[in-house]
């Protein structure tokens, strides 16, 4: 296991009531925490769990946190947790994502929350080339990382092939193709593979799809956001996994 930092309130909060005592290691919280209610709820959350915050100076609150300069809200919680991929069971339908060098934090945490309220039951993302979990990650996903599996994997091709086994339906999500996301049955266990925000999907990885799929727009000439594209794609996939 290794260390995670978690920064800001709403994602140390997330954190205090889904993480057990085990994986809750250390919290800082700011001088004068008791004058501000949200800080003091966070504080009562992990004396709940058994874990006693340590107060400190801002200035000390900064230097902890790495890459400095993040917005912390004044609180800092680090936990141990991970994920291993071969011991976990996907459901029958379940919708995975892979990302292939996304690389800004924000578009990465907004995406994390975003399929914690899709109902994704994995992200997998390069170790190389890719944001990894910073605490602006986790703060942008504000407490989403805690309900969604991020495996950080050195070899995306062999995740791909890995999923292929499971019986997944791998799709490449491309504006170029002609089939669009609306005219694909997205009913079954599936994968969405989608490319970060500069170099795009590598060409290595879009071989393994089984289906590339585009979002309908009306510019041709342009290309979603990842994270909108996520968002998009997802949306669709509950809508028809949750039609009657």
């Amino acid at each position: 296991m290794s260390v995670r930092q978690v920064i800001g309130i709403h994602s140390c909060k997330e954190a205090l009531k889904v993480r057990t005592s085990q994986e809750l290691k250390k919290m800082y919280v700011k001088q004068n925490w008791d004058q501000n209610p949200y800080l003091k709820a966070l504080v009562d959350l992990a004396r709940a769990k058994n874990l006693q915050p340590e107060t400190v100076s801002i200035k000390r609150l900064n230097r902890l946190i790495d890459p400095k300069g993040e917005i912390h809200q004044g609180v800092y919680l680090e936990l141990e947790h991970s994920f291993e991929f071969d011991k976990i069971s996907f459901s029958e339908g379940a919708t995975i994502l892979v990302l292939d060098r996304a690389q800004d934090p924000k578009n990465f945490g907004a995406i994390i929350r975003t399929a914690w309220l899709m109902g994704v039951e994995g992200i997998f993302i390069s170790a190389r080339n890719s944001v990894g979990l910073t605490p602006s990650v986790v703060k942008a996903a504000s407490g989403g990382l805690e309900h969604v599996p991020i495996f950080i994997k050195d070899n995306l091709r062999q995740c791909l092939e890995e999923l292929k086994k499971r019986q997944f339906w791998i799709y490449a999500l491309d504006s170029h193709s002609s089939k669009t996301i609306w005219a694909e049955n997205l009913k079954g266990p599936k994968v969405f593979l989608l490319g970060g925000e500069g170099a795009g999907l590598r060409k290595s990885l879009k071989s393994l799809c089984d289906e590339a799929l585009s979002i309908p727009q009306t510019e041709k000439n342009a290309s979603y956001n990842v994270s909108v594209a996520t968002a998009i794609v997802l949306s669709e996939a509950l809508r028809q996994n949750q039609l009657r």
